[in-house]
């Protein structure tokens, strides 16, 4: 008798673990599926990143005329100009500069245009090409 007493006491203790342990599993399930995204639905494509290349270190804009110095330093025409007037040293290594020493990086122009074609978003409004006529 006490053999059968002890064997459901320990049928019940047994499931009432189970039903403790698929209580929590369930709602576990439930909120995992409230919160997972749906199958269907996935996030749009996020633009890639601007190369840091692509930026003028004094403008901290995407470069549209690049040039370069003798040391292979790269700066926005424009903005390198100007510091040269004011100046007359490379802005990154403060070595003396004369516009003389400015040269074309045709490269990294190609590079940021094709980067800017392939990302028109990225584009900004002073790259825009110029309407036709």
């Amino acid at each position: 008798m006490r053999a059968q007493q002890g064997a459901e006491e320990l049928a019940r203790a047994l499931e009432e673990s189970r039903q403790e342990a698929t209580v929590p599993d369930a709602f576990r399930a439930r909120r995992q599926l409230a919160v997972a995204p749906s199958s269907f639905w996935t996030p749009p494509p996020r633009p890639p990143s601007v190369p840091e290349a692509y930026y003028c270190p004094i403008t901290c804009d995407i470069m549209r005329e690049p040039v370069m110095d003798r040391e292979g330093h790269t700066f926005e025409r424009a903005a390198i100009e100007q510091w040269i007037e004011a100046h007359h040293t490379c802005p990154t290594s403060r070595v003396p500069l004369e516009l003389a020493d400015l040269a074309p990086n045709r490269a990294l122009r190609d590079a940021i245009e094709e980067f800017l074609a392939a990302n028109p978003a990225l584009r900004p409004e002073a790259h825009a090409p110029a309407p036709a006529l």
